[in-house]
């Protein structure tokens, strides 16, 4: 994962669809809920077993997401 800014205390969430083929990764400040806008979040894209794509929310490494909307978010 690209989040070279973790430290110990960050708060990290991993989710994928169904089939595998998208892995979300998310990372915050320590207290920040999943509902707040405070989440820096990856999306992995997987073809054929092979990682093809690494995008952010918004574009942007910024903790401004909301985890619970991760699979609704804009990726770039």
């Amino acid at each position: 994962m690209l989040f070279n800014y973790l430290t110990e205390e960050n708060i990290r969430r991993l989710d994928y669809d169904g089939n595998h083929n998208v892995i979300y990764a998310g990372v915050a400040e320590p207290g920040t809920a999943s509902s707040a806008a405070g989440w820096a979040i990856q999306r992995y894209t997987y073809t054929a077993g092979d990682l093809t794509l690494v995008e952010w929310a918004g574009g942007t490494r910024r903790m401004g997401s909301i985890w619970d909307n991760r699979a609704a978010l804009a990726y770039s």
